[in-house]
């Protein structure tokens, strides 16, 4: 019999059907495994380094908080080259873009190429639209003529997406996702062909995923679980 599920739950599985190994074969199979649980079964489909995001759930992963997101072709459509003239119906645009993937979960930090001086009209629409985040950087420059002559997209992006705490950059355009890789050497997922974009791979980004080495990622994750135990014993011996 092969059972198939959750890495995460199948000794709490394989316990309750302790009982019956005398009558039955069981064989644990899962579709995805990191690298550091892969042989916590007897079968992994696939080995997946983390952090991780599927199709289906990468828009309300709950590490969201840990990555960057573009607005234009990501949060929102892209605004037409009529409505893009740095004016009047760009201002009307940026407070009424029709919404297109928003996020169930927070965001870290939202980088756009839009100006500084559409700060309030981006922030209107955010709010308008339920979008939480951390932080909101903007280009700042004086107009989209010193803009359109900086030409530094994929540069400005990249500079906020070093941060080490992020791991992901979702990006509309995918000539600028493929630079934010180069530049950044870690994942960015574009929204124009629905595809994870890392060509371009730091040794330290895999290490701290778990690609190479997982037991140094399952050992930092033991210590982590162990630190957040003791601080909720103190913080519970402190109350009473």
């Amino acid at each position: 019999m092969i059972v198939l599920l959750q890495v995460q739950h199948w000794q709490n599985v394989k316990k309750s059907l302790e009982h019956l190994n005398a009558s039955f074969n069981f064989k644990y199979c899962v579709v995805y495994a990191s690298p550091e649980k892969e042989k916590a079964v007897d079968i992994a489909l696939e080995t997946v380094a983390t952090p991780r995001y599927f199709q289906w759930n990468i828009f309300n992963h709950s590490t969201l908080d840990k990555a960057c997101f573009d607005i234009d072709g990501v949060l929102c459509v892209d605004p037409t080259k009529e409505q893009n003239d740095d004016g009047p119906k760009y201002v009307s645009f940026l407070l009424n873009a029709a919404p297109l993937y928003i996020p169930g979960s927070k965001i870290g930090t939202l980088v756009t190429s839009r100006l500084e001086k559409y700060r309030a009209e981006t922030e209107t629409w955010l709010k308008k639209h339920g979008i939480k985040y951390d932080k909101l950087v903007m280009l700042d420059l004086p107009d989209m003529k010193a803009r359109q002559k900086a030409n530094c997209h994929g540069s400005h992006k990249a500079n906020a997406f070093k941060n080490s705490k992020y791991n992901l950059f979702v990006e509309s355009d995918l000539k600028q996702a493929i630079e934010i890789n180069k530049l950044t050497k870690k994942p960015v997922f574009c929204t124009e062909n629905f595809k994870m974009i890392y060509e371009s791979e730091s040794l330290t980004y895999n290490i701290k995923s778990g690609k190479y080495l997982p037991f140094l990622r399952e050992t930092a994750l033991q210590l982590r679980a162990l630190f957040h135990k003791l601080k909720s014993r103190e913080l519970s011996l402190k109350s009473n």
